[in-house]
């Protein structure tokens, strides 16, 4: 496949100008417009553009394109590998739950070149991050304490799966109505039985350990944005009102910038110090982590094992709990882990129930 871009404004007209696969894309009619151009509307990634495709038949999906340098066949394959990976994971419904997709070829053309199409369904709810910050805009401390313990369900399912991902992010997380937690974007994720992509991202900086590897794959890549997601959450059940001073739409509370100086960090000085043992000591094991030198030192610190970590020497004179994963099953090397069977249990926030289930809720109190 030859070296090739599109630009999101090239992707629309071709799409208003017919130049697709009708039976795999649909209507443009179904495809979700708006003002100011009545023309399909586009929800932008980094290096991807998403539009909903509302079907009478297939229901409402979500359609993909790359934009910019678009991906050569190497990636496409890699992608379908794990199309077929992630279809057989959710068959059996079983966690951590990975929204599937479906590649497509010679889907769209632009300027005379056939280029592929990821189709995904469409995840009702909302992003990690939006919710997570809704929630505490209401005030609902009870609906982030049931957020971060389903977030660390989530943690704990691919930690023994033969899943990891290297851009967990609370934009790439998505909060179902059942309160379930969607892993949506398949670009880094990794299995064991397939071959890593060649690193062309280093993850979302709010979240991503400020020292990856750009020339090497880690081990465990989840680990480190997970726990800094986990602690933005927790942080919000104790004090939702942060929510004005910290954060934006990219990120809940923590920001590239005290990951990147911690030591700095007004926030991090202030979780490290809050009255809340479990925060407190939570976010200590965190900061030291983000002063590791490495994720695989930093995942030593986190502790992704079934047994608590010893505390890394001269720094942090806090006595840490265990482990805060401590049901973490020991990893023995990627090839033995097994997925877990069966979907685990989701506690869902009064915010997610309907008017039907929070009476039937109360009356199963009474």
């Amino acid at each position: 496949m030859p070296t090739q871009t599109a630009s999101i404004s090239q992707i629309i007209a071709s799409l208003k100008n017919g130049s697709y696969d009708t039976a795999s894309i649909g209507e443009l009619s179904e495809i979700k417009s708006g003002k100011p151009f009545d023309e399909p509307i586009p929800s932008p990634g980094a290096t991807s553009v998403t539009f909903r495709h509302d079907s009478k038949t297939k229901g409402s999906r979500a359609i993909r394109f790359s934009h910019g340098l678009i991906p050569n066949q190497n990636y496409w394959n890699r992608l379908r590998q794990l199309s077929a990976i992630v279809e057989g994971h959710s068959e059996s419904n079983n966690e951590p739950s990975i929204v599937g997709f479906d590649v497509v070829e010679d889907a769209l053309e632009v300027d005379g070149y056939s280029m592929p199409v990821l189709i995904m369904p469409w995840v009702e709810g909302r992003s990690l991050t939006s919710y997570a910050r809704a929630l505490a805009e209401d005030s609902d401390e009870h609906g982030l304490q049931l957020l971060a313990e389903n977030l660390e369900e989530f943690g704990k399912a691919i930690q023994i799966s033969n899943f990891d991902h290297g851009d967990v992010s609370g934009g790439n997380l998505m909060v179902g109505s059942d309160g379930r937690i969607h892993l949506i974007d398949p670009d880094t994720l990794r299995h064991d039985e397939v071959q890593d992509p060649p690193i062309t991202e280093l993850g979302h900086v709010s979240c991503s350990h400020p020292r990856r590897s750009s020339i090497a794959m880690e081990d465990d890549l989840f680990r480190f944005p997970l726990e800094v997601l986990l602690v933005d959450v927790i942080t919000l059940s104790k004090q939702p009102e942060l929510v004005r001073k910290y954060g934006n739409e990219d990120s809940i509370l923590l920001s590239e910038e005290d990951l990147a100086n911690p030591s700095d960090s007004a926030l991090f000085h202030m979780l490290t110090n809050h009255e809340d043992d479990e925060l407190n000591s939570r976010a200590s094991r965190l900061r030291v982590a983000t002063e590791a030198t490495s994720v695989t030192e930093a995942n030593s610190i986190l502790g992704i094992l079934s047994v608590p970590k010893p505390i890394p020497p001269a720094g942090l004179q806090k006595n840490f709990p265990d482990s805060p994963l401590k049901s973490f099953v020991t990893k023995k090397s990627k090839s033995s882990r097994s997925a877990i069977g069966g979907r685990m249990p989701m506690r869902i926030p009064d915010a997610m129930k309907s008017e039907k289930g929070r009476e039937e809720e109360k009356e199963g109190d009474e």
